[in-house]
């Protein structure tokens, strides 16, 4: 099967098409709230509050956390060459341990 072809790629495909909420950031529990209700609004709503029965499920949809990282660096790209104030939110900062012999010649 053509991963393209897939349901779940079609449906964030079409969330990410959706001209009423083209300005908005998916994958976001307020775009959600906003009415957007594709996979990964749903996925971020969920996320946000989940229940006892639907911890277990987090993590559990790389494919949904991978498009909404990519969205989101789209999104973030778009706000800053629009010259709009915007929060960076798809970059992940690793702070690599001090090394021992590092801080004790400093």
């Amino acid at each position: 099967m053509d991963f393209d072809k897939l349901p779940i790629v079609q449906e964030i495909d079409e969330e990410l098409a959706n001209e009423k909420f083209q300005d908005r950031r998916h994958g976001w529990s307020g775009t959600y709230s906003s009415g957007c209700r594709g996979p990964m609004c749903t996925k971020a709503a969920r996320d946000r509050k989940p229940t006892r029965r639907q911890t277990a499920a987090r993590g559990l949809d790389p494919y949904i956390d991978s498009k909404i990282r990519e969205h989101w660096i789209d999104y973030e790209i778009t706000q800053i060459r629009a010259g709009k104030p915007v929060t960076i939110m798809a970059l992940e900062v690793v702070i690599p341990p001090e090394d021992e012999e590092e801080s004790a010649s400093a």
